[in-house]
């Protein structure tokens, strides 16, 4: 199972509550997250999809 189809399982399991992904810069974290989101909105998984990128110095008042 890939990266991709492991976040979009886990997505969509009623028992996951929280998903992290974390790891070294550049190796496509955020990319991969931004798919999943993608794919939920096209499949209709949730009635809305929102989707926030939070760096390591997050604003919260921004967020």
């Amino acid at each position: 199972m890939d990266t991709f189809e492991g976040l979009y399982k886990a997505l969509k399991n009623p028992d996951v509550k929280k998903i992290g992904v974390y790891g070294m810069a550049g190796i496509g974290k955020t990319v991969v997250a931004k798919q999943v989101a993608a794919q939920a909105g096209t499949d209709k998984t949730f009635d809305f999809v929102l989707f926030v990128e939070i760096s390591r110095t997050p604003d919260i008042k921004r967020i």
